[in-house]
């Protein structure tokens, strides 16, 4: 096996189409930028053990996975070597301007994530690698134990996503920050506005350019609704942070959320937290204590970030997420 890593701070659902040789440095989409069931998996073992450790969740990015997916595509059809480099942008350790190949690779792939990015990276000698196979080489490895920990050199690195992708022989995982990265004096809730909305544009007609407008803060600003007129949505920010996001939608008969409502509301929340445990389970208990008493609220922290579930006491339920107050 071989193991590898790129340290950038310390040292400073559509088909999607096979990409082969340079097209994975341009393509909107190649195979494989989704997150596959192995992938969950390493994702899920990652979370495992920093939990063990009592390290805190990190959020499965879908920006990060797509640089982590195509970096191995890249070194398995271009570079043919292992290598933190890409085969348009060459890397040596030795040479330090080589260093913002791997660090400012996520800019220069146009996905959207403007910050820097964090590389580590397994390979197995033969057949193909698995999401057990490589965890357990990048816990023998102390370099790669305490990134995945963040302890020693690496305790004082704030990150908060990580993107994984597995191909053929690699095995990846890229860190980030994202809310620090997109959002100006680090305020905001660490997403863009695609990640946050997908999935959703069956449900909801959201127009980004015409129903887009400012608010006095000076964020951007969308509205939409549902097919159904049923609920309502508001998100704040700019294309690649978000800061704000209000959903309100009608109570049905009992007190319960509509099939669809219940959809909206765990498709949106888990494209804003993949790490939330039992999200269904944890909404249906939520908008039941809150039909029964319309003056309770309940709220949900995951990274710094707040979901407040209440109700105006009109058979209607409000959410909104936003960053935790500084005075908490």
């Amino acid at each position: 096996m071989t193991l590898g890593i790129f340290a950038a701070g310390i040292i400073d659902v559509l088909a999607q189409a096979p990409c082969t040789g340079k097209d994975a440095l341009t393509a909107k989409s190649c195979a494989g930028d989704s997150t596959s069931a192995d992938e969950k998996a390493l994702f899920d073992l990652v979370t495992k053990y920093r939990s063990a450790s009592g390290r805190p969740p990190l959020r499965l990015s879908t920006t990060l996975s797509m640089v982590a997916n195509r970096h191995l595509i890249d070194l398995m059809q271009n570079v043919k070597f292992f290598t933190h480099g890409w085969s348009n942008c060459p890397y040596d350790f030795a040479v330090e301007k080589t260093w913002p190949c791997v660090s400012d690779a996520p800019k220069r792939l146009n996905s959207g994530y403007n910050g820097k990015a964090f590389e580590t990276l397994y390979r197995t000698e033969k057949g193909n690698a698995s999401p057990i196979a490589a965890i357990d080489a990048w816990k023998i490895s102390n370099l790669h134990n305490a990134i995945i920990l963040n302890r020693d050199s690496f305790k004082d690195m704030s990150w908060d996503e990580v993107g994984v992708a597995i191909v053929g022989q690699y095995a990846a995982l890229w860190f980030g920050s994202p809310a620090a990265a997109a959002i100006p004096n680090g305020i905001g809730i660490g997403v863009s506005y695609d990640q946050a909305v997908a999935g959703l544009t069956t449900s909801f007609t959201i127009n980004p350019t015409i129903n887009q407008t400012k608010t006095p803060q000076g964020d951007k600003k969308w509205q939409g609704v549902s097919a159904d007129k049923k609920a309502k949505i508001e998100i704040f920010g700019s294309p690649v942070g978000l800061t704000e996001l209000n959903v309100s939608m009608n109570l049905g008969v009992g007190g319960k959320l509509g099939p669809e409502n219940q959809k909206i509301l765990i498709t949106l929340l888990g494209n804003l937290f993949p790490e939330w445990p039992n999200l269904d389970a944890w909404i249906t208990k939520t908008v039941a204590n809150i039909a029964a008493d319309n003056s309770a609220s309940r709220t949900m922290l995951v990274r710094k970030i707040t979901a407040e579930f209440s109700s105006d006491g009109l058979n209607s339920l409000r959410v909104v997420v936003k960053p935790q107050s500084k005075d908490k």
